[in-house]
């Protein structure tokens, strides 16, 4: 006969440095300088996971580069991945805001780069988690560019998608550039997965800066207005990451509640943690006035600990059916988005005696969608039911490379959550 004696769970209001989400810091390095990596270790933040990568191409922009500066760009990318980070990578030809002034002269150049560029490119498709633009446009935001027709910006992401296969999700500035290139059919069928967002204007104006339009359309092909477009990133969110930057708005801005519900809408999972200064300064001198564990937080760390994915162990039971134990686990994603890389969830067992095991659960964090609670069960093996006492512990990591995940709960340092003792 089993006696289960179940844990009581609490979420917990800790900042969790989880892969694939929260803030992220800007890195910016031109092709033509060497790497120096002991130079940049010290401006690397150990608490993000996430780090986004500018390299300017510009010096460069008429001209092959070279295999030093292929090489250049290969260290640096070496550097991160030993760091253990997740990169968001812009290549770009312009920093100053004058996207035609800095970009090559002709679009086979821009091209050739993109194909000298694959080499390095196609070493780091693990390391890279988004590549955001496609080199062109004022600071790579994809305007102010006269390489942005229709068939050019399929070419280049054509080329792209040649080298980054479809291991790496690819953001484009707009939601209007995403739907140029997939056809309605196939989005509607939920392909073209690979395909995402950076809004870099979040909140700078009711169209977020141009990301929308003021009027609407009806055109598969054309922008639409904030209400749909707000709708349709809400639907890019809950297939690919969707982040970028905040940008204080001219007029006051909405209340720190309205500003989480617009990026709860987006599935927000990543924003840069320097930009927009202003904005950022104002949510950190606000307080989350609703009850409940958050109550009296800032607003920059409220909307910190929900950026992407936030799992949170509610409750746990385990039940005798004939010969077989069955575990039955609640959780619940507080966070702003689901989590888009596969995740594997693991129970470990220990006994008195200090030893212990793992069984895998089959279960897919992948369907834990933002806001809702899931109900998990799973049958336990005979090996783990027959100990005659052991504590048992749920886990989470990253599939591609044993990365630990945390829970929203009180956890060892590996992660692992207490669940209750068996008998």
């Amino acid at each position: 006969m089993i006696h289960w004696k179940p844990a009581k769970f609490y979420e917990s209001t800790e900042e969790l440095r989880n892969p694939g989400i929260g803030w992220y810091q800007l890195h910016s390095f031109r092709v033509t300088d060497s790497f120096d990596r002991e130079e940049e270790r010290w401006s690397v933040s150990s608490s993000q996971s996430l780090v986004l990568v500018h390299i300017h191409l510009g010096e460069q922009k008429n001209e092959d580069l070279s295999r030093e500066e292929l090489l250049n760009i290969e260290q640096i990318l070496t550097f991160f991945a030993e760091e253990k980070k997740d990169i968001l990578l812009r290549l770009v030809y312009d920093r100053e805001g004058k996207g035609i002034e800095n970009e090559p002269l002709t679009f086979s150049q821009v091209e050739r780069h993109i194909e000298q560029l694959g080499t390095v490119l196609e070493q780091f498709r693990a390391q890279i988690y988004v590549f955001q633009g496609i080199l062109v446009g004022s600071w790579g935001e994809m305007h102010t560019s006269k390489f942005l027709s229709v068939e050019k910006v399929k070419r280049l992401e054509m080329l792209l998608q040649k080298y980054l296969a479809d291991n790496v999700y690819r953001a484009v500035r707009r939601p209007v550039d995403v739907r140029n290139l997939c056809c309605k059919s196939e989005w509607e069928e939920g392909k073209d997965a690979h395909l995402t967002c950076f809004d870099d204007a979040i909140f700078g104006s009711d169209t977020h800066m141009g990301t929308f339009s003021e009027s609407d359309s009806k055109e598969w092909l054309q922008p639409w207005c904030r209400e749909r477009e707000l709708d349709f990133l809400r639907q890019l969110g809950e297939r690919a990451p969707v982040g970028g930057e905040v940008v204080c708005p001219p007029k006051e801005p909405e209340t720190i509640e309205k500003m989480v519900e617009e990026l709860r809408q987006m599935h927000v999972s990543y924003l840069n943690c320097h930009h927009d200064g202003k904005l950022l300064e104002k949510w950190k001198q606000c307080r989350w006035e609703k009850k409940g564990i958050w109550h009296g937080m800032s607003g920059y760390d409220y909307i910190g600990r929900h950026l992407g994915y936030r799992f949170c162990v509610r409750a746990c039971r385990v039940r005798q059916e004939k010969e077989r134990a069955m575990l039955t686990v609640k959780i619940e994603n507080v966070g702003f988005s689901p989590v888009y890389e596969e995740l594997e969830v693991f129970l470990v067992w220990r006994t008195e005696e200090g030893n212990q095991g793992e069984m895998v659960l089959p279960w897919k964090p992948s369907e834990w969608r933002s806001g809702e609670t899931v109900v998990e069960t799973a049958e336990i093996e005979d090996r783990i039911v027959s100990k005659t006492c052991c504590a048992w512990y749920l886990g989470l990591r990253r599939k591609r490379d044993g990365l630990p995940v945390f829970f929203a709960n009180e956890s060892d340092s590996e992660g692992l959550v207490y669940l209750g003792t068996i008998k």
